[in-house]
């Protein structure tokens, strides 16, 4: 039986009419729906009874936008050094490629006692696989590049040796040089 205290608001739900019985009518804090066909009452929240007077402190206005600009800014951060790995992985592979190809090109061409190649053949051999692979206008002949720059060297560090090098300097966050190298042997009879 209902006393005079719970005399309140009807509350249509569906198919259903109940009643909304409030314990505290001032800041409407706490529900209780009558008890009827359907089981005992239980306890509903209001908007106004979860809201304090909190300030900026409790506030979780934009607290969406704030997460999703932090996660999408380490996405875009993870997909763009992917990005850059991708870039100086195909340059170093490239770069392994170059040295191997005019290795091969040096060591037929020395074998060939009329038209050997010495390391400004070499350099020049380098230079236009570069440009025939990378699609690069130019590789400087230097040993240390700078950030964007191509460089070729070849140096025999023995008579019967000669050694390629293609270099590219590489930068993301640090400066990085990627290169390739390959010591070959020259001057080898034919077979």
């Amino acid at each position: 039986m209902r006393s005079a205290r719970y005399a309140g608001l009807e509350v249509c739900r569906g198919q259903r009419v109940k009643k909304l019985y409030t314990d505290y009518i001032r800041n409407l804090a706490l529900s209780a729906v009558g008890e009827y066909e359907d089981g005992p009452s239980h306890p509903m929240t209001t908007a106004a009874a979860t809201r304090r007077n909190r300030g900026l402190l409790g506030a979780e206005d934009g607290a969406t936008a704030v997460e999703a600009a932090l996660v999408l800014s380490i996405f875009v951060g993870v997909v763009l050094i992917i990005i850059d790995f991708a870039q100086a992985f195909f340059i170093w592979n490239t770069l392994q490629l170059v040295v191997g190809q005019t290795s091969r090109d040096v060591i037929v061409q020395n074998g060939i006692p009329v038209s050997g190649c010495d390391t400004t053949c070499a350099e020049t051999a380098l230079q236009a696989a570069i440009s025939r692979w990378l699609g690069v206008s130019s590789a400087s002949i230097c040993s240390t590049p700078t950030a964007g720059q191509y460089c070729v060297n070849a140096t025999t560090p023995t008579p019967a040796t000669m050694t390629l090098s293609a270099l590219y300097g590489f930068k993301f966050v640090y400066s990085y040089t990627l290169g390739g190298q390959i010591t070959v042997p020259i001057g080898l009879p034919p077979d």
